[in-house]
């Protein structure tokens, strides 16, 4: 079960965080922290997998609230991505573009029709 972590410190690196909840007493599999690439920094927010669902329960009730890194953690169940869509409703969309054309016929650059 995955834990979403907002208000982490910009500085947050994901050995920092494994170390605070090991700490914690948490058995952890997997931590993932988005990083702006840009900015070189954390951006804020990231992932925790636990070892069993009872330390993911544990996590989930008492983290929230707790300071890391001078910075007060919130903490919630994180949603499944959604997998459906994705390229095949890219490709639907251009498919539908192309009815109509002759064959061959290069597809528009804007994504819309010329309708003059």
């Amino acid at each position: 079960m995955k834990l979403f972590v907002r208000n982490l410190p910009w500085s947050a690196t994901e050995a920092d965080l494994a170390k605070f909840l090991d700490d914690q007493g948490y058995l952890v599999t997997e931590i993932k922290i988005a990083y702006d690439e840009d900015m070189r920094r954390s951006r804020g927010y990231g992932f925790v997998t636990f070892a069993t669902s009872d330390m993911f329960q544990q996590a989930l009730r008492d983290l929230g609230g707790q300071e890391f890194g001078g910075r007060e953690l919130y903490v919630a169940a994180a949603l499944e991505k959604q997998r459906n869509g994705g390229s095949r409703g890219r490709r639907a969309r251009r498919e539908a573009r192309s009815v109509g054309r002759p064959e061959g016929s290069p597809p528009d650059d804007f994504g819309w029709e010329d309708v003059s």
